[in-house]
C-alpha cells in the first residue's frame, strides 16, 4: 500500500476550501487534516486489478464488518456514479436523487473529461458511512473492461447535505485522476509533482463547478514542508499550495461567493488552462 499521507480535503459550504495531498503510482493517497490521525485513500494497479484503499476513521474503535446498501446510481453513455450508505448515512441522505442531482451530474461530467480514450468505460463507487468506526478496506476490480474506484468515506451530518456528498465526490474524482494518469491507461507518464498537481487541480475545480446559491469558498493554503517531513508528503503539499495559490491568483481574491460571477469565471478559465496543459 502507498504511504498514507497528512493533508486536507476540501470543504465547501461557508468554510476553508483545504486541498487534498496525493501520492503516485504504483499507489497515491489523501488524507483528511479535520480527522485527528488523517483519514486516507489511494489507489494502485497490481497486475491487471486496480486497487482501492480507504482509511477512516482513523483513531476510533474497530467495528462489525460495513454493511451499506445501494444508495443511488447514475450512468452517462460509460461512464457511471454509484452511492451506497450505511443505515445512518441513508436515512441522514433522504430523497438522494433529488437533493443530490448536481453534484451527480457535475461528478459524470469531470469522469466523461478525465477518462483516456482507449478506456472509456469508467465507474466510481462510493460507500458513505458514518464516523463511528474505524474502517480499513482494499477492493479490487478487474480493470480490463471496465476502471473502477471503489473508496469509502465517512460524512459527518451537517446542514448541507449536497455539500457532505460534494467533499466525497471530490476526494474520488482525486483518486481516479490519478487512476487515469497511470501509463498503462493513459498513454503517458506524469512526473509525481505533475499528478499530485492534477488530481488537487482535479478536486478542487469540481467543487467550483458544484457552488451552490449561498456557498462561500474559502482559498486557505496549508502551511509549507517542514525539513524533516517525508518526501513523497513533502511533495503533495507544496503541490496542494500551488494549486490554492494558482486558483487565488486566478480569482483576484481568496474568498469567492457564490455570486461573484467575475472570480468564478477566473477559477474557470484556470481550471480549463491548468488541466488542458497537463
Amino acid at each position: 500500500m502507498a504511504p498514507l499521507c497528512p493533508g486536507a480535503l476540501p470543504l465547501r459550504a461557508f468554510a476553508s476550501l483545504l486541498f487534498a495531498c496525493a501520492c503516485v503510482a504504483p499507489g497515491c493517497a489523501a488524507a483528511d487534516a479535520n480527522n485527528a490521525t488523517g483519514d486516507a485513500w489511494g489507489v494502485r494497479l497490481s497486475g491487471q486489478a486496480l486497487e482501492s484503499l480507504s482509511e477512516i476513521n482513523t483513531g476510533k474503535p474497530a467495528g462489525q464488518p460495513l454493511d451499506a446498501k445501494p444508495l443511488l446510481q447514475r450512468q452517462r453513455g460509460d461512464v457511471a456514479i454509484e452511492l451506497r450508505a450505511d443505515a445512518s448515512t441513508a436515512g441522514w441522505l433522504q430523497e438522494a436523487d433529488k437533493t443530490l442531482a448536481p453534484e451527480i451530474e457535475k461528478g459524470l461530467d469531470w469522469l466523461q473529461r478525465l477518462r483516456p480514450r482507449q478506456h472509456p468505460r469508467v465507474t466510481l463507487v462510493l460507500t458513505l458511512v458514518a464516523p463511528q468506526h474505524h474502517i480499513a478496506l482494499r477492493r479490487s476490480h478487474d480493470s480490463r473492461d471496465r476502471m473502477v474506484v471503489d473508496l469509502a468515506v465517512a460524512l459527518v451530518p451537517t446542514t448541507s447535505r449536497s455539500a457532505a456528498v460534494a467533499k466525497a465526490l471530490g476526494i474520488g474524482l482525486h483518486e481516479m485522476s490519478h487512476a487515469f494518469s497511470n501509463a498503462a491507461f493513459s498513454g503517458r507518464a506524469l512526473s509525481r509533482r505533475d499528478d499530485e498537481y492534477r488530481s488537487s487541480m482535479v478536486e478542487s475545480c469540481y467543487l467550483v463547478d458544484t457552488m451552490r446559491v449561498g456557498d462561500t469558498l474559502r482559498l486557505a493554503p496549508r502551511k509549507g514542508a517542514d525539513g524533516d517531513e517525508y518526501f513523497v508528503t513533502a511533495q503533495s503539499r507544496e503541490a496542494s499550495r500551488d494549486v490554492v495559490t494558482a486558483l487565488v491568483r486566478a480569482a483576484g481574491t481568496d474568498t469567492v461567493r457564490w455570486d461573484d460571477h467575475i472570480a468564478l469565471l477566473g477559477l474557470k478559465l484556470a481550471c480549463g488552462i491548468a488541466l488542458a496543459q497537463r
